[in-house]
């Protein structure tokens, strides 16, 4: 019980006695029993029917993100993102004041503030090309949202004129970030969010939280988090209870020579891993990805049961035109061979890595249709095709 409740629950007795002693009557009488319980209900009524508080210092507890941290007074959020040169970023701000008038540098952090219809908040984006947001890519058309620039060529004195309230980034080590120390020095507010790092699909989904609290959308981020992780763990469970051998995974095309393999806890390992299926290659414990010679992996695709992701190949005859050897990897020849590019953009944009971070349940059921066909109703894929 609150400490200002204890104190009129002790008033009231107090009182109650005084007024009983008045009128002659012994303390421990029923009338007076009757009022010292009736007062005593009334104010665990009213005590129950008070709001929480929110306690100084108070951390929101994540159920799968892990490089997020939000903390909250009944005033103010401090918001605190574990970067991946080891620098955190930390925002605090007025809970009674959400930013509106923000400049995106990644797709993703679109999607999250798209899904809580909270595009108006966008001002400015990087890489207008690369963008699948239709609303957003209107606004852009319409002069309402400016593109800024991409990576180091920023347009600084635009920045600077949009005047915005946030600037949401991100850094990638081994990378040149530059530009965002450039903005720091700026003075502009400049904060990284690392969703991108995140080991767990559902750990990606959870910043709708982080995002919801930006823009003062807290109930409306909680609900949809709570929806789609539950249809997500639905499909995993019923995965789980009907699937015994996982299917063996091909997955990506060479670069400059060289095949890269994700680690066994890269995002999308997991969720391989849960749709029942593991990708041949990868490093165990590990989440980057693992270069490997043409040659090692030629001898692993023997092995697969599927091949995913060989880059923008949208037929199987592109992919045998690439080398004279694919065309000897068994899965190719059995024509299974599936990719992300249902939503490809022009420009050379993708929607999986864009609105798919904030649906890894429909990324799910289509991993689960590709890899078990009829363990789900048919029905068509939300972001794969299927090479012909």
């Amino acid at each position: 019980m609150q400490p200002e409740m204890k104190a009129t629950l002790a008033q009231l007795v107090e009182q109650l006695i005084r007024n009983e002693q008045v009128a002659g009557s012994s303390p421990v009488s029923g009338s007076m029993a009757s009022k010292f319980l009736g007062a005593i209900f009334f104010l665990f009524l009213l005590i129950s029917c008070q709001p929480k508080p929110t306690g100084p210092n108070e951390t929101a507890t994540n159920e799968y993100a892990q490089l997020f941290s939000l903390q909250q007074t009944d005033s103010t959020y401090r918001l605190t993102c574990q970067g991946s040169q080891g620098k955190p970023s930390v925002l605090e701000w007025k809970r009674n004041t959400p930013f509106e008038r923000i400049v995106c540098m990644s797709g993703s952090h679109l999607a999250f503030l798209d899904a809580l219809d909270a595009n108006n908040t966008v001002v400015g984006i990087s890489g207008y090309r690369y963008i699948s947001n239709p609303t957003i890519l209107q606004a852009v058309e319409m002069g309402k949202v400016v593109d800024v620039g991409y990576d180091q060529s920023l347009n600084y004195e635009q920045i600077l004129l949009l005047k915005p309230d946030l600037i949401l980034a991100y850094r990638v080590s081994g990378q040149d970030n530059s530009a965002l120390d450039r903005l720091e020095k700026l003075g502009l507010p400049v904060f990284v969010i690392p969703d991108f790092l995140e080991e767990h699909p559902l750990g990606k989904l959870e910043y709708l939280r982080l995002f919801g609290a930006l823009v003062g959308k807290e109930h409306r981020a909680d609900s949809i988090f709570q929806a789609r992780s539950q249809a997500y763990n639905e499909l995993k469970a019923q995965v789980a209870g009907q699937v015994s051998t996982p299917k063996k995974i091909l997955i990506n095309l060479p670069y400059k020579e060289t095949w890269y393999i994700p680690g066994s806890h890269n995002n999308f390992s997991r969720l391989l891993q849960d749709a029942g299926a593991e990708i041949l290659g990868a490093k165990p414990q590990a989440t980057d990805s693992h270069p490997y010679s043409f040659e090692e992996v030629l001898l692993l695709a023997m092995q697969a049961d599927l091949w995913l992701h060989p880059g923008t190949a949208n037929t199987l005859a592109s992919i045998r035109q690439m080398h004279r050897l694919y065309a000897q990897i068994p899965c190719l020849q059995a024509g299974k061979v599936y990719n992300n590019t249902r939503r490809q953009t022009t420009g050379g944009g993708n929607d999986f890595w864009e609105k798919g971070v904030t649906e890894p349940e429909k990324i799910l059921e289509d991993l689960i249709r590709i890899l078990h066909p009829g363990l789900l109703p048919e029905a068509d894929f939300h972001y794969y095709i299927s090479l012909q």
